[in-house]
C-alpha cells in the first residue's frame, strides 16, 4: 500500500515537470521562430525600402504633385550623361584641330572642359539643377492646364520626330517672322544742324556689254538626297532607345521631356504674346572723361559754341565713339547704366546736359533723336525672355512647394562619370 502511494507521487512529480520542460520547449522553439520572422522582416522591408518604397518617396511636392526619388534619380542620369557627351564633343573638336597648347582656341574649350568636370565631380549641384528644373517642369505644367493649354500624344510623337530630323508631312517648320525694321528716320532740319548726314553713294558705272563674248554655261550640280524615311527614323530612335536604357529611361521618360519642352513652349508664347513690338527709343551722343574738371571745361567750351565732333576726338576717352562724334545710335531703356540714362530720356533733341557722374567718368550728352521705333528681333527676344522669368518667379513665390533635402541629397546618382565613360562604357546620346 504505502510503495503505491510512493509510486503514484513519484509519477505525478514527473509529468509536471515534463510539462514543464514541454512548455520550455514551446517557447523557446516560438521565440526562435519570432527571431527568424523578425530578422526576415527587417531584411525584406529593407530590401522594400532600397527598391520599391524608396522610388514612390517624394523628392518634393509641387502644389501636392510629387516628384518621386524614381524620377528624379533618372534625370539626374540623363543630365550626368549629356554633361559627359558635352565633355566628349569639346575633346574631339580639340583632337581634330591639333589641340596646339598655345592656342586661344585650344585654352577655350580646355576651360569648358574643366568646367564640365568640376560639374560632374559634384553631385549634389547637379542634383539641385536638376530639382530645380523639375519642380518648374511641373508648376508650368499645373500653369498651363489653369490656362487651357494642352499637349496632345500626337503633338509629342511629331515633336520626338522632328528632334531627329523627320518630317512625316515632308516639311521643316516655318521660320517665325518678325516685324519688318523700320527704315531710317529722316532727318529734320533741326538734327540736320547737329550732325553730317552720311553721304549717299554715287551709282555704280554700269558696264558695257560685249556684243561678241559667248556666255560661259556654268554647271549645275543636281543634288541627289537621300531620303530620309519612317523606317530609317525608327531605326535611329531605336538606337536612342536603346542607349538610354543604360541609365534606367526608356520611351516613357522621353515623352515626360518632349510633354514638358511643349508646355514650356505654349505657356512661353501665352505669357510674353503681348512683349511690345515698339519702344521708346533715344539717339544720343557723348563725350566722356574722367574728371569732373575736365567735364565742365568741356561744356563751357560747347556753350560758347565749338564743335562738338572737334571736342570729342580731342578729349573723349570712349574708344568706340570718340572718332564718331561719340553717336551712340539709338537705345531704348535698360541699355544704358541708370545714371546715363535718366538724363538721356529727358533732354530735347538738340539741348547739351551738364556733365553727369557714371562709373564709367563724367559724361557731357547730347540728345540728336527722341522717337518709338520699333524693337530689334533679338532685344525683344530678351524682353520676352525677361518677362517668362519674371512670371516665373512669381509662380514660385506663391506656388505650395516642399522640398526634402536629406532625401534628394541621400539618392543623387554619381553615374555614369567620365571615369566610366573613358573606360568604354557607352553613353547616351545627348537629348534630341
Amino acid at each position: 500500500m504505502a510503495a503505491s502511494a510512493k509510486k503514484r507521487v513519484y509519477n505525478k512529480k514527473h509529468i509536471a515537470r515534463a510539462q514543464r520542460e514541454r512548455m520550455q520547449r514551446n517557447w523557446l522553439i516560438g521565440g526562435t521562430i519570432a527571431v527568424v520572422v523578425a530578422v526576415i522582416g527587417l531584411v525584406v522591408y529593407g530590401y522594400l525600402q532600397q527598391t520599391v518604397l524608396l522610388k514612390h518617396k517624394p523628392v518634393a511636392v509641387v502644389n501636392g504633385e510629387s516628384i518621386t526619388v524614381e524620377k528624379f534619380q533618372k534625370r539626374v542620369r540623363y543630365t550626368r550623361s549629356n554633361l559627359i557627351n558635352q565633355y566628349q564633343q569639346y575633346a574631339q573638336i580639340l583632337q581634330y584641330f591639333g589641340n596646339d597648347p598655345e592656342s586661344p582656341f585650344t585654352q577655350q574649350y580646355q576651360t569648358q572642359m574643366q568646367q564640365v568636370a568640376a560639374q560632374l565631380g559634384n553631385p549634389i549641384s547637379v542634383g539641385q539643377q536638376t530639382l530645380d528644373q523639375m519642380v518648374d517642369e511641373v508648376l508650368m505644367r499645373q500653369k498651363a492646364e489653369e490656362m487651357g493649354i494642352t499637349v496632345t500624344d500626337e503633338e509629342i510623337e511629331r515633336f520626338i520626330q522632328e528632334q531627329f530630323g523627320y518630317y512625316a508631312n515632308g516639311e521643316a517648320p516655318t521660320p517665325t517672322a518678325y516685324p519688318t525694321p523700320r527704315p531710317t528716320s529722316t532727318l529734320s532740319p533741326e538734327q540736320l544742324a547737329l550732325v553730317t548726314p552720311v553721304p549717299t553713294p554715287t551709282e555704280a558705272p554700269t558696264p558695257t556689254p560685249d556684243p561678241e563674248a559667248t556666255p560661259t554655261e556654268i554647271p549645275q550640280p543636281t543634288p541627289t538626297a537621300t531620303p530620309y524615311t519612317e523606317e530609317a527614323y525608327q531605326a535611329n530612335y531605336q538606337a536612342f532607345l536603346d542607349n538610354l536604357a543604360t541609365i534606367g529611361m526608356d520611351a516613357e521618360d522621353i515623352k515626360d521631356l518632349g510633354r514638358a519642352q511643349l508646355y514650356y513652349e505654349k505657356l512661353y508664347d501665352a505669357v510674353t504674346g503681348d512683349a511690345p513690338t515698339e519702344q521708346e527709343q533715344v539717339w544720343a551722343r557723348h563725350i566722356l572723361v574722367e574728371d569732373e574738371e575736365t567735364a565742365n571745361q568741356i561744356y563751357a567750351q560747347l556753350q560758347d559754341g565749338a564743335d562738338w565732333n572737334e571736342l570729342a576726338a580731342q578729349y573723349s576717352t570712349d574708344p568706340g565713339s570718340k572718332d564718331n562724334g561719340g553717336d551712340l545710335g539709338w537705345f531704348s531703356r535698360g541699355q544704358m547704366v541708370p545714371e546715363f540714362e535718366n538724363v538721356a530720356f529727358s533732354l530735347s533733341i538738340g539741348q547739351i546736359s551738364k556733365p553727369v557722374k557714371s562709373q564709367f567718368g563724367w559724361h557731357i550728352i547730347q540728345v540728336l533723336g527722341h522717337e518709338t521705333r520699333p524693337i530689334a528681333p533679338q532685344q525683344r527676344e530678351q524682353i520676352r525672355q525677361q518677362m517668362f522669368s519674371d512670371w516665373m518667379d512669381q509662380q514660385r513665390s506663391a506656388a505650395d512647394l516642399q522640398t526634402f533635402k536629406d532625401v534628394w541629397q541621400a539618392n543623387v546618382p554619381t553615374e555614369p562619370s567620365l571615369q566610366s565613360a573613358a573606360q568604354g562604357a557607352q553613353q547616351p546620346p545627348a537629348a534630341p
